[in-house]
């Protein structure tokens, strides 16, 4: 039973992760842009079938992300609501194998999740919703997954923990929490 259902009036706060799955995201970022050799550059950024599967991903996502936050806030209508953006999975290098990408398809494929971001952002302010930047947050302090294992929020395709490919780790979830946790005035540790 989808975790919306139990929402209610009297819920008070919400966090919304939505995937990427049916976005074109595999097809997007292992079939078009992953490299299966160390210094191959696949130039992916300027493929034009990656750029059609990139807009069509992006296309399918908006109703979906939209929906998703509406029908959250209809069920908990003073609800707190924290929509988790995408992001930080890459960075703005690859580090083969883990990360498969020339560094130029990395900045590529961080632009593409930057736009799922947009609509996160968009969507979360038409609904009362707050938008957690965690890609930018990953990115900018340098915890991506070609960080040192102690550094990163996010596994690559081939994980240094015990979390999935492509996916927070612990530190990432922490992260996480702790964001929303300081925009709740809440101390975490």
């Amino acid at each position: 039973m989808p975790r919306r259902s139990r929402r209610s009036p009297d819920t008070d706060i919400v966090t919304i992760s939505i995937g990427g799955v049916d976005s074109n995201h595999v097809v997007v970022t292992r079939e078009h842009c992953a490299s299966l050799a160390p210094g191959v550059d696949r130039r992916c950024r300027d493929d034009a079938q990656t750029q059609r599967d990139a807009e069509e991903g992006i296309a399918k996502a908006r109703p979906k992300i939209d929906g998703a936050i509406a029908a959250v806030r209809d069920r908990a209508p003073n609800a707190r609501i924290f929509v988790v953006g995408h992001g930080g999975a890459i960075g703005e290098r690859g580090c083969w194998p883990s990360i498969p990408y020339s560094d130029d398809d990395a900045r590529f494929l961080t632009g593409y999740f930057d736009r799922f971001n947009d609509i996160y952002r968009e969507s979360a302010a038409a609904h009362g919703a707050e938008f957690v930047d965690i890609g930018a947050a990953t990115v900018a302090g340098g915890h991506d997954p070609c960080a040192a294992p102690e550094d990163k929020w996010f596994e690559g395709l081939i994980p240094t923990s015990s979390a999935q490919p492509a996916h927070f780790n612990a530190r990432g979830m922490a992260a996480v929490a702790d964001m929303i946790a300081e925009r709740l005035g809440v101390e975490t540790r």
